[in-house]
């Protein structure tokens, strides 16, 4: 899978839940942890190729209710190729996922991250199931 079209997303997050948000994002799309300035607070950059496309800051409390971990984001998309490929990855995962075919966005795949924030991704329609 190819990503595109998005310089970079902010997730908040606590300390005890950034190993988590980060292993998910390297297991399921292949991001890889990079350089990150000195912040005076935990976090992470995850880089796809040269650019941090997700930066994880881990300021929220290790007890913030579960109904506020995705509330600073509703969704963040990527544009990709390979859907094949990421079905078969997320079922291997066992991440739920739905999909959907739409006649102006083409065949898209959502599901949900640890922090509770909605993934999309956006394949061209030829990459639907069926073609």
């Amino acid at each position: 899978m190819i990503l595109g079209s998005l310089d970079h997303f902010t997730i908040l997050t606590s300390p005890a839940r950034l190993p988590a948000l980060e292993a998910f994002y390297r297991e399921t799309i292949d991001l890889v942890a990079g350089t990150r300035p000195d912040f005076p607070f935990p976090g992470r950059w995850l880089y796809n190729g040269e650019r941090a496309v997700l930066h994880v800051v881990a300021t929220l409390p290790d007890d913030a209710a579960p109904a506020s971990r995705g509330e600073c984001i509703e969704h963040v998309a990527f544009k990709a190729t390979g859907a094949a490929g990421f079905r078969a990855r997320l079922d291997r995962m066992e991440i739920p996922y739905t999909d959907a075919k739409r006649p102006l966005a083409g065949y898209q795949i959502f599901l949900r991250d640890p922090a509770g924030v909605r993934v999309e991704f956006n394949f061209d329609i030829g990459d639907a199931p069926g073609g």
